[in-house]
């Protein structure tokens, strides 16, 4: 089970897509946790890296929570439903 502490968010953002869509899947994680999980990485490290010119955290946001409602009403589900994704 993924800790829900605050300080997760390094613990989330550790595992891999298979794991992160297993854990949201048995709802030990959310995706709007995965969001906010990314977005503290993406905080932390893309001052050095510079990997990241728009970010679209709303826009995030409201996608993760729509995945978590689809979790929520047993929806039919794609690999990917939940996982924050970026593009590079």
């Amino acid at each position: 089970m993924i800790d829900n502490a605050p300080d997760s968010a390094p613990a989330i953002a550790q595992l891999t897509a298979t794991q992160l869509a297993a854990a949201l899947r048995s709802r030990q994680v959310t995706a709007v946790e995965a969001v906010a999980a990314s977005f503290d990485q993406i905080e932390r490290h893309n001052p050095t890296l510079n990997a990241f010119i728009t970010l679209c955290p709303d826009q995030a946001n409201q996608a993760a929570i729509a995945a978590d409602q689809a979790i929520q009403r047993g929806d039919r589900l794609g690999l990917l439903h939940g996982i924050p994704i970026t593009i590079k």
